[in-house]
């Protein structure tokens, strides 16, 4: 007998994915974990060559997920009824979403998966200055339709700010120059200014830095929540103690 010395977290994974494979009764008892994300490049979308959803989150939950057993569905929905599902269906989890005080009390989490945020930009040769959030009450300032961020950003002004179909729209309209400053969030932004064929734009005011991580109802099994996270834990160790 060969014996090892583990972590923990690694003892859980290893305990899981042994009853998983070894007693299918057992795995049949487990439920499907159902995980939902909206298109959101580079984070998530989906690949027109490969029909698959890809992305920088994805990636990151498909590696978690290959160290269990977990049996899982993926889909692709519009972010409320995405975040709709993942508050009122047991096992359904809503991914990459942003970890706020309010939403600590709503789900179960598995973070960070990424870290992102919020942010205000503005076109590279801008020479507009935001020393704070109210100095924007002077200047236009574009968001994205449906957009969490955009709805707090109007509660903490106290006013609406423009809305865009989305984040191509929205970069369009700033290097066009209808406005001055564009809200969107770290990782949204790289690939909506590919898209839209414009450069990269700078950071104007660093908003609400944020971690991702993935929201799951709070009735989601403990026995999904608990490999995942073990695995994510494991994940982030073996990441900071890289050289």
């Amino acid at each position: 007998m060969i014996l090892f010395r583990m972590s923990a977290t690694r003892h859980l994974l290893v305990i899981l994915s042994l009853v998983l494979l070894v007693q299918p009764s057992v795995r049949a008892q487990v439920p499907e974990l159902v995980l939902l994300t909206e298109h959101n490049p580079p984070a998530a979308y989906l690949d027109q060559g490969t029909g698959r959803i890809s992305g920088m989150a994805v990636d990151v939950v498909e590696e978690l997920l290959s160290k269990t057993e977990i049996r899982y569905s993926m889909a692709l929905l519009p972010w409320n009824r995405a975040y709709r599902r993942a508050t009122a269906e047991p096992n359904v989890c809503v991914f990459p979403a942003n970890v706020t005080p309010e939403r600590l009390k709503v789900f179960k989490w598995i973070s960070p998966i990424l870290t992102g945020g919020w942010a205000i930009f503005q076109t590279p040769d801008s020479e507009l200055v935001l020393n704070d959030l109210t100095d924007l009450k002077k200047h236009s300032v574009i968001g994205k339709l449906d957009s969490t961020a955009t709805e707090i950003l109007e509660d903490e002004l106290g006013e609406p700010i423009a809305r865009a179909v989305d984040d191509v729209a929205a970069a369009k309209l700033l290097f066009g120059g209808r406005v001055d400053f564009w809200l969107s969030g770290r990782t949204s932004v790289l690939d909506a200014v590919r898209l839209a064929g414009v450069p990269m734009p700078k950071v104007a005011f660093d908003w609400k830095p944020a971690e991702l991580g993935v929201a799951c109802h709070p009735d989601t099994a403990p026995a999904l929540l608990e490999a995942l996270q073990a695995a994510n834990a494991a994940r982030l160790r073996q990441i900071t103690s890289a050289p």
